[in-house]
């Protein structure tokens, strides 16, 4: 377990801490799960909106880059 109201955080550095896809850690309460980062993803093009508010071509490359999914679809686009 990481994150949630105590902050926890992975023991291995390689790992990111992996929320449910529409929970980001925006939410202090919601805890997620240690997970290994991909080492390869495909390159279909299914585009995420990542909790950081960056689009990924998919959610193997979001989760690449220690990044949870927060929607399906590219991300809004800021005015």
């Amino acid at each position: 377990m990481c994150g949630g109201i105590a902050a926890f955080e992975c023991l291995d550095a390689a790992d990111y801490c992996a929320f449910k896809e529409g929970e980001c850690a925006t939410i202090a309460d919601v805890a997620g799960t240690c997970a290994a980062r991909p080492d390869a993803c495909t390159k279909e093009y299914d585009p995420v909106c990542g909790c950081d508010g960056v689009t990924y071509g998919n959610a193997c490359s979001a989760a690449a880059a220690g990044v949870s999914v927060a929607s399906r679809g590219e991300c809004p686009q800021a005015e």
